[in-house]
C-alpha cells in the first residue's frame, strides 16, 4: 500500500517490510500436532490443521489489539494495518513420523499440500474477520488486494478476499 509511506525496515526475521513504527504478529502451527493414528500408519490430520490455522488467525489479530505496546506511534501503525504472520514448525518431525525423508519428492508434495490449506484457511479467516469487524479502512479496492499474489495461485482466486462477506 504505497500510500501509507515507504518502507523503513523489515521485521527482525526479514521476511515482512514494515512502514515507520509498524510491527507484525508473528506465530507458527506445529505441524508435529497435526499427525493422527498408530506409529506406522499416521496421517496429517487436515481437518485439525484447519481449525489450528483459523484459531491462530483470530488469535494473532486479537493480539493487535492487547498487546502492550512500547510507543503509542507503534500500537497506532499497528492496529491500523494489522499485519500477522502465520508460519510452521515441526516439519522435519512431521516426515519423521509420516516415515518421509526430508528430501523427497513426497515431502514436497505433502509440504507443498499443507501449505496450501494453512494459505486457504488463513484467507479464508480473515474473511470471516472482516465481515465481523468491518473491513480495513485502507483497502480502498478489494478486488486488487496483493495482485501479485493471487495471479501467482489461480485457484486461490477462487476465495474470498479480506474484505469480502463470505
Amino acid at each position: 500500500t504505497p500510500q501509507l509511506g515507504e518502507i523503513e525496515a523489515p521485521n527482525p526475521c526479514g521476511e515482512q517490510p514494515l512502514l515507520p513504527y509498524e510491527s507484525c504478529v508473528l506465530g507458527s502451527i506445529n505441524l508435529a500436532r497435526m499427525l493422527t493414528g498408530p506409529a506406522g500408519s499416521r496421517q496429517v490430520d487436515f481437518s485439525r490443521l484447519k481449525s489450528r490455522v483459523r484459531l491462530a488467525v483470530r488469535f494473532l489479530d486479537a493480539v493487535i489489539d492487547v498487546n502492550n505496546y512500547p510507543l503509542p506511534a507503534i500500537a497506532a501503525a499497528t492496529a491500523r494495518t494489522r499485519k500477522i504472520g502465520l508460519g510452521i514448525m515441526g516439519l522435519a518431525d512431521l516426515f519423521i513420523g509420516l516415515g518421509l525423508p526430508y528430501a523427497s519428492q513426497a515431502a514436497v508434495e505433502m509440504t507443498g499440500e499443507i501449505m496450501k490449506v494453512i494459505t486457504q484457511e488463513a484467507r479464508l479467516m480473515s474473511g470471516e474477520l472482516a465481515a465481523e469487524r468491518g473491513r480495513s479502512r485502507l483497502i480502498q479496492d478489494p478486488g486488487g488486494l496483493r495482485k501479485a499474489f493471487w495471479c501467482a495461485t489461480p485457484r486461490l482466486r477462487q476465495l474470498p478476499l479480506p474484505g469480502r462477506s463470505v
